[in-house]
């Protein structure tokens, strides 16, 4: 039977520093992959992702050029003049297709909402707080601005939906205060893609991944 070799200490904690060295090195190159990997995926997606946009974009303007000089000729085939419409549907002849372009006034809330919104917070932090958690969550989930820092048009609807329920002065005087301070900021374009399905009902073609 060959004998265990027996290293000395210094021997030992060499060998010891060497393992560790190896072992760091090791690691570092996992560590480099990986950050090199991850690089290589969100440059390689995010120039995907831009050419799609820009690409989309270049869409959407040449179809709306088109749309529209399309919507004028109808007009003028039938010797009308065009006028301006908030929306316009284009459907191909065999109505299983349809472009929509529709224009929609883009609201905003001015700085005197904020006024409303702490009078409802106010009451409703008094009021539901700790006797009706639920009924606080959803007030101020409406309450809240979405992912782009912009309060739902809907809101004041929404809230109006619960006036009978809540029965308080401030909750209605704070509504009065955010319906007056809605504001038109500006006109967005929209243009949608529709196709009859099976059930001959027009479906939206939506380009959002989310419905993918």
């Amino acid at each position: 039977m060959s004998e265990k070799p027996n290293y000395t200490k210094e021997e030992l904690k060499k060998m010891l520093e060497e393992a560790e060295h190896e072992e760091k090195i090791i690691k570092e190159a996992k560590q480099k992959a990986y950050i090199d990997d991850k690089d290589a995926f969100i440059n390689s997606t995010f120039n995907s992702f831009m050419q799609c946009a820009n690409a989309l974009s270049g869409l959407k303007e040449l179809s709306l050029k088109e749309a529209l000089s399309l919507n004028d000729r109808m007009y003028r085939v039938h010797d009308r003049e065009p006028k301006k419409q908030k929306v316009i549907n284009i459907v191909n002849e065999a109505g299983t297709k349809r472009i929509e372009v529709a224009y929609q006034d883009k609201i905003v809330l001015d700085d005197s909402a904020q006024v409303g919104i702490d009078m409802i917070h106010e009451m409703m932090e008094e009021k539901y707080a700790r006797q009706n958690k639920s009924m606080y969550r959803a007030m101020n989930i409406l309450l809240s601005k979405n992912t782009k820092g912009d309060y739902d048009p809907k809101m004041v609807i929404k809230l109006k939906a619960m006036s009978d329920e809540i029965k308080d002065e401030r909750f209605d005087k704070g509504l009065e205060i955010i319906s007056d301070a809605w504001r038109v900021s500006g006109t967005g374009t929209y243009l949608r893609m529709y196709h009859k399905n099976e059930d001959n009902k027009w479906e939206n073609i939506s380009l959002q991944f989310s419905n993918m």
